[in-house]
């Protein structure tokens, strides 16, 4: 998703919570200052690289921002149909790997991404929004029956019972992604495989010209942003080794080369005058998001 509007944040000032170490290498001494929205700040570990709000929304912060969040969604078609497209995209790099087998869609929404998959996979869900589950089984039952309400980490999900575990444009949005993560290590097979895609890019050109206008700073929505860096350390903490990355750009639907490269050149030369605020949201361009898989130590 790219995000192309400013967001008023100011309805969510009083529901910050505390300040939090780094959640890749551990160290609370290390941050510095990586962008500003409001009363909202990113920082990044000068340890590993990690960026992170800090600090970022209360659970009731949170459930007051998601509240409709799959009915909003829903209302825009046109992203809508470029997320279907991307959907297919992501299921056609992930077959590359694996084509068979137990398969969980951590964060599955009301299992769009799952529908894409193909007959290959035996297919299971977990989604803690009550209203896109209910959405799920409303649409497509067959579906619907697979998908468990709930959240990771608070599962009674049998370790060792899947073949591969799916995030897309999920890990970004967790508070706890260092529990995330060991846990998908725990309910993974040996020889496993944890894919992790349409996620937030920091290593890439416009988040670090961009910055709180990069197109995919999202104070609220985006608490941690990867790297394949920092995501490669985190994982390999848990036997989780990177096998292959990709990053999609020209072959998505939101890309407009012309256009972008175009725009890219006017803010560039805005933000070398000292006009950063006269600069917009960034365009979509290469590097801006990833797609990272990862495989189990046997």
């Amino acid at each position: 998703m790219i995000r192309s509007e400013e967001v008023d944040y100011t309805p969510f000032e009083n529901y910050l919570g505390k300040p939090r170490p780094c959640a890749v290498c551990g160290a609370s001494d290390k941050k510095e200052s990586w962008a500003r929205s409001g009363v909202f700040h990113a920082v990044r570990c000068r340890g590993c690289g990690l960026v992170w709000i800090d600090p970022f929304l209360t659970e009731a912060g949170f459930a007051k921002y998601y509240t409709d969040y799959i009915a909003f969604r829903l209302k825009n078609k046109k992203k809508m149909e470029q997320r279907s497209r991307m959907y297919e995209l992501d299921g056609d790099f992930l077959r590359l790997f694996v084509q068979r087998g137990e398969l969980l869609d951590v964060g599955c929404s009301a299992g769009f991404f799952l529908e894409k998959l193909g007959d290959g996979f035996s297919k299971h869900g977990i989604e803690k929004d009550p209203a896109a589950v209910a959405l799920a089984r409303e649409r497509n039952p067959a579906i619907g029956a697979v998908i468990q309400e709930g959240e990771l980490g608070k599962d009674d999900l049998i370790p060792g019972s899947y073949d591969v575990i799916t995030m897309r444009g999920v890990i970004e949005h967790l508070p706890d992604p260092r529990m995330a993560v060991r846990r998908v290590a725990e309910l993974l097979r040996p020889d496993g495989w944890y894919y992790v895609t349409a996620t937030p890019n920091t290593d890439s050109f416009c988040a670090e010209a961009y910055r709180e206008k990069w197109n995919q700073f999202d104070p609220i929505q985006h608490i941690y942003c990867f790297s394949a860096k920092t995501l490669g350390r985190l994982c390999g903490e848990f036997g989780l080794k990177l096998e292959a990355q990709a990053y999609p750009y020209l072959e998505t639907p939101y890309a407009s080369p012309e256009e972008d490269y175009a725009q890219l050149r006017r803010d560039l030369q805005l933000i070398q005058q000292g006009r950063r605020n006269e600069v917009g949201r960034s365009p979509a361009f290469w590097g801006n998001m990833m797609t990272l898989i990862f495989r189990k130590n046997a």
